[in-house]
């Protein structure tokens, strides 16, 4: 320490002198121990990917990556003290920046919420300022969702391009999900004894500062299953393999070059499929329109994904029960299943009253 005034050092030595004199002399290490660490979000985001008890899928890392680069950092800061943030702040930036409710405003809301439950965890703060702040999830209306029957089915795969129909089927006859068909091998098809295996899934993330197509295996052991295949799909299948002879270790449906084909593609695949119906402008009338300034279709859009919820709403109305319904499907979690079965019988719910008459007819009974 350096003192402009003899005075200033004298009069610092017996403040010192006063200090070891009553015990509270702390020497400058000391002093810089005993000071609060400042705690960021950025070292916080750090470790909560290092600590993963297992690594991270390829899609799910892109999306954590794109929530902090995206939404977390330009609102809060990576140098922000974790210490600061307040439940109040969380509520200002969930009814502000966030309140559009979309899908990604609510996983970013989530990632930061982990982030300071496990600063809590670690004992950086005393708890979790974002606890209890949440954004509703927005759902259709049952009379809005649209689910395919089999007529439907029969219409769609009509509709779509000849080179696309075999992937197509498989989702809407065999209830995959994108990634699951698009990572499908010939040897996970076994057409004898008609059984799909659902092994794999194909997903689509960045690395690094590029992005790249990935292989990764079910979360769950539910997404690990074999599904039975109809006539159908056998034939269609089989038309496909003769037409694109694979080794068992290759992928039955992939890109022009042989690679494995991403979402988009996949999406492409379908949305020409919808056009092809009527159900959906084509995507060269959108982008004439776009370009010449031209209103485009907001249409109510259905997704590759809805295949797979009608495939579900098929089976409820065959009479399968739940359990079998996500045996076949592959889900670990009741509610979608029960969601799915509430939208296939509304009409069953709405009988319960007449029903009830029709089996009661003729009671008697004396009300007092």
């Amino acid at each position: 320490m350096t003192f402009t005034h003899k005075g200033d050092a004298e009069h610092w030595l017996r403040m010192q002198e006063r200090a070891i004199e009553r015990g509270e002399w702390l020497a400058p290490e000391e002093v810089e121990a005993r000071r609060p660490k400042v705690r960021t979000l950025q070292e916080t985001y750090d470790r909560f990917l290092a600590q993963r008890p297992r690594p991270l899928a390829l899609s799910t890392l892109t999306a954590y990556e794109q929530d902090w680069r995206l939404r977390i950092v330009p609102h809060w800061g990576a140098e922000r003290d974790v210490k600061t943030i307040t439940h109040d702040d969380v509520w200002q930036w969930r009814q502000g920046p966030l309140a559009a409710e979309r899908r990604r405003d609510r996983s970013s809301l989530a990632l930061f919420s982990e982030l300071l439950a496990k600063a809590a965890h670690w004992g950086w703060i005393d708890k979790n300022p974002a606890a209890g702040v949440s954004i509703p999830r927005q759902t259709k209306a049952m009379e809005q969702r649209h689910v395919f029957d089999l007529d439907d089915v029969r219409r769609y795969l009509q509709a779509a391009e000849p080179q696309h129909v075999a992937m197509l089927a498989t989702v809407a006859l065999g209830g995959l999900r994108s990634g699951e068909v698009r990572g499908l091998r010939r040897m996970d098809l076994d057409l004898e004894g008609r059984r799909i295996l659902v092994r794999q899934a194909i997903e689509h993330g960045k690395d690094g500062d590029a992005y790249r197509v990935g292989v990764k295996v079910s979360k769950t052991s539910a997404g690990i299953r074999s599904l039975p295949m109809s006539t159908t799909l056998v034939t269609i299948l089989r038309d496909h393999l003769t037409l694109h002879p694979r080794s068992p270790e290759q992928l039955v449906f992939t890109v022009a070059d042989g690679k494995p084909m991403g979402p988009a593609e996949a999406d492409r695949r379908h949305n020409r499929a919808l056009a092809n119906m009527g159900l959906r402008t084509p995507e060269a009338e959108r982008r004439r329109l776009w370009r010449k300034g031209l209103p485009v279709p907001k249409e109510d859009h259905i997704t590759l994904h809805d295949l797979r919820a009608s495939y579900a709403a098929w089976l409820f109305s065959e009479g399968y029960t739940i359990a079998e319904v996500m045996l076949l499907l592959g889900w670990s979690d009741s509610r979608m299943a029960l969601e799915v079965y509430s939208r296939v019988f509304p009409r069953r719910v709405e009988s319960v009253g007449p029903k009830q008459d029709e089996a009661l007819k003729g009671l008697t009974v004396v009300v007092t």
